[in-house]
């Protein structure tokens, strides 16, 4: 009788190990989702491409909006938003994500003097 406690009891607690170990591997991966690998990226349509070709993000942007859009090398391993906010400083382009969905979009000039009252 007491052995076959002590198997029911073993056979739970595999049980859940093995859903609380899958709870943790989860978690671990979706945050590895959020990280990106770029390797010596200057132009738009290069780092798109392989961001795009590397993860789960897709990009979308207005016509003509990426092309002949260059700038300083980008080698980063790093969460995406870091990545485009360095590659994009010293661009006139702004983004937004949404799940896995980038929104590239062309800054807003604000205007240095005030409209009038």
């Amino acid at each position: 009788m007491k052995k076959r406690l002590t198997i029911r009891f073993l056979q739970r607690f595999a049980v859940l190990l093995v859903i609380a170990l899958s709870a943790f591997s989860v978690e671990g991966h979706a945050q590895d989702a959020r990280r990106v690998t770029v390797r010596n990226a200057t132009t738009l349509s290069g780092l798109i491409s392989q961001i795009e070709g590397s993860s789960s993000y897709r990009f979308s942007w207005q016509d003509d909006l990426i092309n002949a859009v260059s700038f300083p090398a980008v080698d980063m391993v790093a969460p995406i938003e870091e990545v485009l906010s360095a590659a994009l400083r010293t661009t006139d382009i702004d983004f937004s994500i949404q799940q896995f969905n980038v929104s590239l979009t062309k800054k807003v000039r604000q205007s240095a003097v005030p409209p009038p009252p």
